[in-house]
């Protein structure tokens, strides 16, 4: 690794200065001409080579510096790809649409992300989406400053590697795409109904889905429950179980179940004339799937299932960060742990809940591991460019392995701290950074 600062020096001409040792390390020491490249902003200039400069220190005219707005307070890479001296890495962080909601609050908070700095380097930027200067190909940003922590508001090009938090439109993704490259992350959203007809293609996984139907009308979720006896009904696009609906045939009739307002609720549609007027209320056309009920391992009378968090590491591989288990509220049909559900140590509640010994209960987390691998890469063929990644999978009492949905919307963190993982909870938030890296021609596996 090649550690540099970067020194304005007032030459007139377009000449870089180093040192004999540095050339050396960087593999420039023959250059007579080469490029500097920083983001998307290039500049040709002339290499010098010269003993007096400090090794580990690389001279630029300041007007090249200013030219193509280098932050000269950060430590950055570099690395020479021909004739092209990159420094770096140099990654965005899109973090809200609008430049006002970057404030001192959310700027103290991304410090989170990169307090792993020492193994990241270069320039780490926050940007909002109505900064970005489309036809400059520049952005308006705060850049982080190592040498006092702070963040120094600047002009700044187009990243090399951009992690977003927010949503992008159709335009927005192309406009990136054409001006860095493949090179966003976590900006393309897909739906639970996407997923699994993405999924059922693959027939390494497809035996692992729940059976799975678009609801486009009652008649759907009746042909479902006269084959399946239990389904569950779920938002296309929610998140944290809101809107989880299970409908089951009883004694009584169609028993439909679902948490609200941290409480179980229950009602009984005796006939099918009622059974259609509770569907209306609680269900919209082509804005559900319905997915069939899998008799999942309960705990204290509570689903269980298990969320695994996939992240992507700076040779761009995945990697399972941790494994919680979720249990449920006693009856409550989902085990979220923000509608009252609890996490556990996967392999303490496959003891207690299955009965089995330690070595099976670990080689039951392998295979869930390695199956959450299988799932990742799978995705990645699809075509979707995820650096982190929340699976749910479930287990039913045969001990199979059900894929029940991905969380590609940045994963709450917080879920390691269920079982006092601070290790895990500080991965989760560092990692996208790590795969930023890899992105912006940084990581461990690019030379």
């Amino acid at each position: 690794m090649n550690l540099i600062t970067i020194e304005r020096h007032r030459s007139s001409e377009p000449e870089l200065v180093v040192n004999r040792e540095t050339a050396f390390d960087v593999g420039i020491e023959r250059k007579k001409r080469a490029y500097i490249s920083f983001g998307n902003q290039k500049y040709c200039v002339d290499v010098a080579v010269l003993d007096t400069v400090s090794r580990g220190k690389l001279l630029i005219p300041a007007y090249i510096i200013d030219k193509m707005h280098v932050p000269d307070y950060v430590v950055y890479e570099v690395r020479a790809y021909g004739n092209e001296i990159r420094l770096g890495p140099f990654i965005g962080i899109l973090g809200s649409v609008r430049y006002e909601n970057i404030t001192k609050d959310r700027l103290e908070h991304e410090k989170e992300c990169i307090r792993d700095y020492s193994r990241l380097h270069g320039a780490i930027t926050v940007f909002s989406l109505d900064s970005v200067n489309k036809d400059k190909r520049l952005i308006k940003g705060f850049c982080f400053n190592p040498g006092d922590n702070s963040w120094k508001e600047g002009i700044f090009p187009y990243p090399c590697a951009i992690y977003r938090t927010i949503g992008l439109n159709e335009d927005w993704q192309n406009h990136f795409l054409s001006t860095i490259g493949d090179t966003v992350f976590n900006g393309q959203y897909f739906s639970k109904w996407e997923m699994y007809k993405w999924f059922s293609t693959d027939a390494s996984i497809k035996d692992s889905l729940p059976e799975t139907r678009l609801y486009r009308s009652e008649k759907d979720i009746f042909d479902m429950l006269k084959r399946q006896k239990c389904v569950y009904i779920k938002p296309d696009w929610g998140m944290k179980g809101h809107g989880v609906v299970k409908a089951s045939i009883t004694d009584e009739g169609i028993l439909f179940e679902y948490r609200k307002d941290k409480k179980n609720n229950r009602i009984v549609a005796e006939n099918r004339i009622k059974a259609i007027r509770i569907m209306k209320d609680l269900f919209a056309y082509n804005e559900c799937i319905i997915q069939k009920g899998i008799d999942l391992i309960k705990c204290d009378e509570g689903v269980v299932d298990f969320r695994a968090v996939m992240q992507k590491d700076d040779t761009a591989n995945w990697v399972c960060t941790v494994i919680v288990a979720r249990a449920g509220a006693k009856r409550s049909v989902v085990s979220n742990i923000s509608s009252g559900g609890k996490g556990f140590m996967p392999e303490e509640l496959l003891k207690d809940v299955m009965g089995m010994n330690n070595r099976r209960a670990l080689q039951k987390i392998i295979e869930m591991r390695k199956f959450c691998l299988k799932v990742c890469r799978t995705l990645d063929g699809f075509g979707v460019n995820c650096g982190i990644l929340g699976i749910d999978i479930g287990i039913d009492y045969t001990g199979k392995i059900w894929l029940i949905e991905i969380n590609h919307r940045s994963p709450h963190p917080a879920i390691a701290l269920c079982i006092q993982d601070r290790t895990s909870y500080n991965k989760i938030i560092s990692g996208p950074l790590l795969y930023a890296k890899s992105l912006a021609g940084f990581g461990r596996n690019v030379r």
